[in-house]
């Protein structure tokens, strides 16, 4: 018997691969054309992220903020322990401030929070806002409430400075950027929505953005 130089598809199976010659062209076609609209979507959506706030830089949800800058509110000498806030009653001791019985006799000099809190300077912005926010507004300033007196029970330099209203949306100000960043946190992680952290490494402040 001659050997075959090899198995020859029928003709049914020949015209059911040509017919679908073009259905995979235009496939692959569509496939490209999402990806490249995609790139475009999240190229401006990564500029706006960049141009939004001016001396600020776009960083991921995940990503640990290494203080590169000596935060200007905290003492430039050395403190006598124990120290006294007279402001809020935090005491120096061990190297950090802390909530703390007053210890006798202890020196006295106001602690970074309270410092910013006089000057109205604070280091962590957040603006929360949507259609959400609108329609759940006293359920989320519940929330943040509840997250600034976990923060501050535990560190007593997280506060919160001021709530202020701007048309449909809220500017929380913070007298520390962790503060700042654990209330955008809280929010995204109970009620999902659109999360934002731009910082200013020179300056050591954050902003956080908040929307639903």
């Amino acid at each position: 018997m001659p050997a075959q130089a090899g198995i020859q598809p029928s003709a049914n199976l020949q015209m059911f691969f040509k017919s679908w010659i073009p259905a995979f062209a235009g496939m692959t076609d569509f496939c490209r054309a999402s990806l490249t609209i995609g790139r475009v979507v999240y190229s401006k959506k990564e500029h706006k992220m960049k141009t939004r706030f001016a001396g600020f830089e776009p960083i991921r949800h995940d990503r640990l903020i290494q203080e590169q800058r000596h935060d200007t509110y905290k003492s430039k000498h050395k403190l006598v322990e124990p120290t006294v806030c007279p402001q809020c009653g935090a005491v120096y001791h061990e190297g950090r401030w802390q909530w703390l019985a007053k210890p006798a006799q202890a020196h006295e000099e106001m602690c970074p929070a309270c410092h910013r809190i006089h000057d109205e300077l604070p280091a962590g912005y957040v603006h929360i806002g949507g259609d959400f926010f609108k329609q759940h507004r006293d359920e989320l300033l519940h929330q943040i409430a509840n997250q600034e007196a976990k923060a501050r029970a535990e560190h007593p330099l997280e506060r919160i400075i001021k709530i202020a209203n701007e048309d449909d949306s809220i500017m929380v100000t913070t007298t520390d950027i962790h503060l700042a960043r654990g209330i955008g946190e809280a929010l995204h992680h109970a009620y999902q929505g659109e999360l934002e952290f731009h910082y200013n490494e020179q300056e050591n402040l954050l902003r956080v953005v908040w929307e639903r």
